[in-house]
């Protein structure tokens, strides 16, 4: 059993009134440890630099709360930097109580809590080690069940933690169904699918060295289907990741998509998508967690010359969804809607200046859509957007894109939002968008069936 370790004191071990603390959690459960005296306390995570360092680089988390600390983390770490003494609200945080082991009660309390972040320290160590071993077996076993024929029976991974969370079991669940009814099926198509207009899918995966982040292109291409249809709508599917990630990648996708190092931080997707737009393929973008009906919206790309985003909205300052709109340049500083204070109204409206508009937009743009028509231009505006992030860059460029008549603006309904999860049963692979899905449950549970009999008849229709 992993032994987690504190001694109780009466109140924060090492406490500082009014200077920043972090706490070090594992799945995102405090770790709150008792001497059984119903005394307790928690372990500040000990390399304080290091947990601020982690929540600078896991920014696509960060948002203020409202006792103006910051949350980072995933769901295998999480700091929280919190100023002063703060009392937590009910529901903030979950608590787990885990027994001191023998020989510990005698300590002086000092002592005791020092070494108890010494044991800490040694089992995230230890656990970090066992994700990275857990990690390495899945990219092996992935590589063996997705190598010979691209489209061959595949295995569902599942990853399951042993009760000490220090080692970690890979096991392949046959499900070969998909597949094999995707094989029959565009051994048939023949050369007909030539002749649909290309469709590039540009998927931003990040963070694929993590635990949870690898199960995420198994999930999209097997459990919700998109490697049965890509083939035989036309649809090619290029994933963006890390430098670091591209061999990791490479394994996972096999032969059904293709990687690309993504030279830009997600915050700016707009830089990333800009390569790829030099009009030879309809572009499709999406962020991983948003489940896509590959057959609708290739339709739509298809049949129109418009730019196309989701209608839903941001998340406000008030932790509301705030609807999307463009802002006249002389009204910037008064707009508090959104986000501006921590993004981008300065830098979008020098960049407006350059390219000769007069307003700001902002938008939800986890989806998008580019046609052909518009891409050379898209690209050209992106490079100028360049410091702007792309909440706000890709809303304006689009409305620029209308006003000087080179392609439309259309919107799209996603069912969901910006800033929810969907639970799988209340999902229907007929929706053109969902967000936010959780492709962790996807590939250790599986979807409900109605999204691999959708693939299968998306398959067979987009031969004809």
């Amino acid at each position: 059993m992993l032994n987690l370790i504190l001694i109780a004191a009466m109140g924060l071990v090492g406490s500082g009134i009014g200077a920043p603390s972090c706490w070090s959690s594992l799945r995102d459960v405090d770790l709150l440890l008792s001497n059984g005296k119903q005394q307790r306390c928690k372990v500040r995570y000990a390399a304080l630099d290091d947990a601020k360092e982690a929540c600078i680089s896991k920014s696509w988390c960060g948002g203020v709360t409202e006792d103006n600390g910051i949350r980072c983390g995933s769901l295998i770490n999480k700091f929280e930097l919190r100023a002063g003494k703060r009392q937590e609200k009910k529901g903030f945080s979950s608590w787990v109580l885990h027994r001191m082991p023998e020989g510990l009660n005698g300590l002086p309390l000092h002592r005791a809590c020092n070494e108890s972040r010494q044991r800490l320290q040694v089992e995230i160590d230890a656990t970090h080690a066992a994700e990275r071993e857990a990690l390495r077996i899945r990219q092996d076993a992935t590589l063996r069940a997705t190598s010979g024929s691209a489209l061959a029976p595949w295995g569902r991974a599942v990853v399951a933690a042993n009760s000490s969370l220090q080692s970690w079991e890979l096991r392949l669940v046959e499900g070969g169904t998909v597949a094999d009814a995707c094989t029959n099926t565009v051994e048939k198509c023949g050369a007909g699918m030539g002749m649909k207009e290309s469709v590039l899918l540009i998927i931003h995966m990040p963070w694929l060295q993590e635990l949870t982040g690898a199960l995420r292109i198994p999930a999209l291409l097997h459990e919700l289907g998109y490697g049965c249809q890509l083939r035989a709508l036309g649809i090619q599917m290029v994933v963006l990741v890390q430098p670091v990630e591209l061999e990791v990648c490479r394994k996972l996708c096999a032969a059904l998509c293709e990687c690309h190092a993504a030279e830009h931080h997600r915050a700016y997707q707009h830089l990333n998508i800009a390569p790829f737009a030099d009009g030879t393929a309809h572009i499709l973008h999406s962020h991983a967690d948003v489940a896509l009906n590959l057959k609708e919206l290739a339709t739509v790309l298809r049949s129109s010359n418009a730019t196309v985003a989701p209608r839903g909205g941001l998340l406000g300052v008030k932790f509301t969804a705030t609807r999307s709109r463009c802002v006249p340049l002389d009204q910037l500083e008064g707009s508090t809607q959104w986000f501006w204070h921590l993004d981008s109204r300065r830098e979008c409206a020098a960049a407006q200046r350059e390219y000769g508009g007069g307003v700001c937009c902002y938008g939800w743009v986890d989806l998008f859509m580019i046609p052909k028509s518009a891409q050379h231009a898209f690209a050209q505006a992106a490079r100028t957007f360049r410091a702007v992030v792309a909440e706000v860059a890709v809303p304006t460029i689009f409305h620029e894109l209308s006003v000087r008549q080179i392609a439309p603006q259309n919107s799209i309904s996603c069912f969901g939002g910006c800033c929810t999860r969907v639970p799988w049963r209340q999902l229907s692979p007929l929706l053109p968008c969902v967000h936010r899905i959780d492709l962790y449950e996807a590939a250790t549970r599986g979807v409900p069936q109605r999204y691999k009999q959708h693939a299968r008849q998306a398959a067979r229709e987009g031969c004809n």
